[in-house]
């Protein structure tokens, strides 16, 4: 996930698991919601925030963020801008390339949101976000000495660990996003509809797993090809995810109220699964040096779910809630082998993989309300993870898993 930098704020919700009736996939173990606050139609805001510090074994960092909200139209529209940047020394030393401080790391972005009041029950919300991550390496140590197999490695120590690679690490998000409200005065419409982009750039060392091999080659239990000095994992990923929500909330006086929408996402990924040679010179990747393997990746996955959620309030104090959620999901996976392992020779397309299944999830809740400040409750809940496809590069594997 990415590490987003939280700055004004209007609240953080936890919500304890599962919560797959209302909030689909991926919520078994609950929900956190991050509430960001809205632009203020009605007046001039501005607050701001300067941060100095020092890290013990590195050096000094430094943040700064601010907000400044705009009302054009007092009462009917108005902007809020808020920015922040981010930059802290890191601790970690590699003594094997004389380099200090490598897990450094600098993130930067911004939000830009604009609220506009159609009418006296209408707003529309626009919002774009933007956030940028980048470090040297991982915060990892080699505090003790390691054997494997014959290939020895002494300790480097705290907060040290000789690496023969550099490990920069990239992660790009941007997220566009349009709400509408509407106040039926009986209930509350919201509409949404965002996309998100995000691309990640990782490289991790892989000399260790280049000296295992080496050591396998020795018992003649590996390739007996040459393998680079040292090596890298190239793993850069670019994903785009379109979601639309439609969602109806009732609040009327009599004893029941619930809540019942639609979700619909589209979601692709693309991977790239890289393993070359390092040049120790720069301590990047160089493909003249040896390529171990490649291998890219296609994941498309489109969700559709139907939810609702019903509460009967039989007294002030008992009330019983039932709740369900339909959903159905396709993925399709296509792969392509560009550089066998170690092996080489001609990139190989393997067979698409394509899967699609549904299902319906259940929520039932009894809620007894002993005071105004204390409550008992027996809840039965559902959480799911959509299924989907397995690549197809082992026989028995079957072709797809369900949720």
């Amino acid at each position: 996930q990415p590490d987003l930098n939280l700055y004004d704020v209007q609240q953080i919700e936890v919500l304890r698991g599962p919560q797959g009736t209302l909030y689909g996939s991926n919520s078994q173990a609950g929900v956190i919601r991050i509430v960001t606050k809205q632009p203020n139609l009605d007046r001039f805001e501005g607050a701001g925030t300067l941060e100095l510090s020092n890290t013990k074994d590195g050096a000094g960092n430094g943040a700064i963020k601010g907000m400044v909200n705009m009302p054009f139209s007092p009462g009917q529209f108005a902007v809020r801008l808020v920015g922040y940047y981010d930059d802290n020394s890191g601790f970690i030393d590699n003594p094997l390339r004389h380099e200090t401080n490598i897990n450094d790391s600098k993130d930067y972005g911004g939000r830009l949101s604009a609220k506009l009041q159609l009418g006296a029950a209408t707003s529309l919300l626009a919002q774009i976000f933007y956030h940028k991550l980048e470090t040297g390496g991982r915060p990892v140590e080699r505090e003790h000495d390691e054997t494997i197999i014959d290939h020895f490695y002494p300790a480097d120590g705290e907060r040290r660990i000789s690496l023969y690679s550099k490990e920069p690490h990239q992660d790009t998000s941007k997220v566009y996003a349009l709400t509408l409200d509407h106040d039926f005065g009986w209930s509350d419409l919201v509409v949404a509809a965002s996309k998100y982009d995000r691309d990640v750039k990782d490289v991790q060392d892989y000399t260790v797993s280049f000296n295992f091999f080496r050591s396998l080659q020795a018992l003649d239990a590996f390739y007996p090809g040459p393998i680079p000095e040292g090596g890298v994992y190239i793993a850069p990923q670019s994903s785009t995810l379109w979601s639309g929500e439609a969602r109806l909330s009732t609040k009327l006086s009599g004893p029941v109220n619930g809540v019942g929408g639609v979700y619909y996402s589209n979601r692709e990924i693309q991977y790239l699964n890289d393993i070359v040679g390092t040049d120790f010179a720069t301590g990047g990747p160089d493909a003249s040096l040896g390529r171990v393997s490649s291998r890219s990746l296609d994941d498309k996955t489109k969700d559709l779910s139907v939810f609702g959620e019903v509460t009967y309030q039989a007294t002030e104090a008992f009330s019983v809630t039932g709740g369900a959620r339909w959903f159905r999901t396709t993925r399709d996976l296509n792969a392509v082998t560009i550089y066998p392992f170690f092996v080489g020779g001609p990139s190989v397309t393997e067979a698409p993989e394509h899967g699609r299944n549904s299902g319906t999830i259940y929520k039932a809740l009894l809620s007894y309300k002993l005071t105004p400040d204390a409550m008992i409750y027996a809840e039965y809940a559902e959480g799911y993870r959509a299924g989907g496809t397995n690549p197809s590069t082992v026989a028995f594997v079957p072709p797809q898993y369900d949720p």
